[in-house]
């Protein structure tokens, strides 16, 4: 037996709200090298059906998905046999997990802990990382709404990567980093570096070295506190705000064609509809699809290899599908 196999397989998680980042810093590692070693990546998305699967640059990864809930609630007991499928039959030495951007972070560090504890797997697992991408574009103004589980993603951070930070200026990207500050742990690292210039595996490095710290700190700590346990998993107040209530989802199928000013269309839609994330692929006028991607009021529609069905996943508060039903007949937008 490689002496590889007799070691931890190491879980990295890759969290963050809806929209943050995830899957392009998740592709960011990918590009930079982690192909090099066995990797396994777990998918989990709010909607009813997957979208990021299609988009993660692949290099020959074994890749799974779980949709319709969060793998720290709903989907736990699929998660924890996910993870000892991938163990058995892909035999990793890394698994990347990219959760929901409503998972709570404590919640889906208890799920880990249960999966390590898990009987019968052929190779143990611990979690090596977890790291929180934040939007930095609209960090002030979501610290402002105090939505819980955002909030607890910040709050539990052990390491904050900041996307979209060429988008702000000096004082802005500062406003944005004093706010975060604010609720984040006193010893938690921020990386503000834009992500063209960004090393992703050193990130994911530094990401392994705060995890391993506050795991040390939390059990120094545990020495003079027995209840630390307890304490640990609903740290900072926001531990269990991870039911999704007044969150939603909608899967539509796009029909017609939707060119520039149909988006843009459909963009106010979202927007009157007070959309959190949409995301997905429509028809577009030359015959091929769109990779659309939509975040609390901003939008991208571009140009894709994706061969699969047009499909549009809509997740906010409350989501109308009545109102959103349009978006199934494009002429009509």
């Amino acid at each position: 037996m490689n002496s590889n196999e007799t070691l931890p397989v190491k879980i990295d998680i890759i969290g963050g709200y809806l929209g943050a980042g995830k899957t392009t810093f998740l592709n960011k590692l990918v590009r930079d090298g982690l192909g090099a070693s066995r990797v396994a990546i777990v998918e989990n998305e709010f909607g009813q059906e997957p979208v990021d699967d299609a988009v993660i640059e692949n290099p020959g990864f074994s890749m799974r998905t779980l949709a319709s809930g969060c793998i720290c609630c709903s989907l736990k007991v699929g998660f924890m046999d996910c993870i000892a499928d991938i163990v058995a039959e892909c035999q990793p030495d890394r698994i990347l997990i990219e959760p929901t951007g409503l998972a709570s972070p404590a919640e889906l560090e208890r799920t880990c802990e249960l999966t390590m504890r898990m009987k019968g797997l052929v190779r143990p697992v611990r979690v090596n990382s977890m790291t929180a991408i934040v939007d930095a574009t609209d960090a002030v103004e979501m610290i402002d709404f105090e939505i819980p589980v955002y909030m607890s993603q910040i709050e539990q951070a052990r390491l904050i990567v900041l996307s979209h930070t060429q988008e702000l200026d000096a004082a802005q990207l500062n406003e944005a980093v004093a706010a975060i500050r604010e609720h984040a742990k006193p010893q938690v690292r921020i990386i503000t570096e834009p992500w063209d210039s960004l090393d992703a595996l050193e990130v994911l490095a530094l990401s392994e070295q705060a995890y391993a710290d506050d795991l040390d700190h939390a059990e120094d700590a545990d020495d003079h506190d027995h209840d630390h346990d307890h304490d640990h998993a609903h740290d900072h107040g926001h531990g269990h705000h991870h039911s999704h209530e007044g969150f939603s989802s909608v899967v539509l199928k796009p029909q017609g064609t939707f060119d520039s000013q149909t988006v843009e269309r459909l963009n106010a839609a979202l927007r009157e509809q007070g959309t959190s994330r949409a995301k997905g692929f429509l028809p577009s006028p030359d015959g091929g699809l769109l990779h659309f991607e939509y975040v609390n009021g901003r939008s991208t529609a571009e140009p894709t290899h994706y061969e699969g069905p047009a499909k549009l996943i809509v997740i906010g508060m409350h989501v109308d599908a009545a109102a959103l039903a349009f978006v199934e007949d494009a002429s009509r937008l």
